[in-house]
């Protein structure tokens, strides 16, 4: 959450010239309904095997394509690794403090925004469980926490080319 997964993974796509599979986007377009609505009216777990499904199908296409995952997909990583074996994996991350702040603030994708105290100790909780996860998946891995989203773009393109 928070770390830029749709515009950094936009952009990327631009330079690449490839489509997009963005997990948001084909949670609405699957089941009607966003992220932030799934939760509301199903759980947090019912949108967390949403975004895991959503996640099966965009690997699923035949076509070379850019795709951002749900940051929870990484609760079930036996299954993600086999999912994702032969898929070139970015991990784009920041610190929990920095994720908080971005989350807490008002802008494009207000859709998924948490609000409370407890944000930043469920990032803390989720940089411990989750960032192990992605790590042992990564081919490529950005700090995006000082970043212009555009900047994170070009170093994904030049590091995603350089990790063939």
């Amino acid at each position: 959450m928070a770390s830029g997964k749709s515009t950094i993974g936009r952009l990327v796509a631009d330079l690449l010239e490839l489509p997009l599979v963005d997990n948001d986007e084909v949670l609405e377009r699957h089941g009607g309904l966003s992220a932030a609505q799934i939760a509301r009216q199903g759980g947090v777990e019912r949108l967390h095997r949403r975004e895991l499904a959503a996640l099966r199908w965009a690997l699923g296409r035949r076509d070379r394509c850019v795709i951002t995952a749900a940051a929870s997909v990484a609760d079930r990583p036996r299954r993600l690794s086999r999912l994702l074996a032969s898929h070139q994996v970015v991990l784009l991350h920041a610190a929990p403090e920095v994720l908080a702040a971005r989350a807490g603030a008002p802008g494009d994708g207000d859709h998924r925004r948490l609000a409370g105290a407890g944000l930043l100790d469920a990032l803390l909780v989720h940089a411990e469980t989750r960032l192990p996860v992605y790590r042992s998946l990564a081919a490529v891995e950005i700090d995006v926490g000082e970043l212009e989203p555009a900047a994170a773009a070009l170093q994904v393109v030049e590091q995603v080319s350089g990790a063939g």
